[in-house]
């Protein structure tokens, strides 16, 4: 199985903040072995490296520009077992006492 994510920030300009458009791109994997009891997990976040803020403004005729990169890119792989039996049936059993019930219909 595998999951692609896509984070496209559309540019926009807030009060006197001209900001531009960022993306972000994730993918994912997931392997299901041993009947789906061991599953095999791998994420990789910011692919691309993409995950800029960038934007300008003016004061006093003098333009600034920003440029931000927080380094959110990360791998992360994940694997994990399943133990135990999974035919488990269970006994059904009387919570109350029989007795009580029909002494006091």
């Amino acid at each position: 199985m595998g999951n692609l994510d896509l984070y496209y920030g559309f540019p926009y300009t807030y009060i006197d903040e001209k900001h531009k458009a960022s993306a972000v791109v994730d993918f994912g994997l997931k392997y299901l072995a041993l009947k789906k009891r061991l599953v095999i997990s791998l994420t990789v976040s910011d692919i691309f490296k993409t995950n800029w803020q960038k934007w300008e403004k003016t004061i006093n005729d003098i333009p600034l520009y920003y440029t931000n990169y927080s380094d959110v890119r990360s791998v992360m792989l994940s694997v994990s077992y399943r133990f135990g039996n999974n035919r488990i049936s269970a006994k059904e059993s009387k919570t109350s006492n029989v007795e009580e019930k029909a002494r006091t219909n």
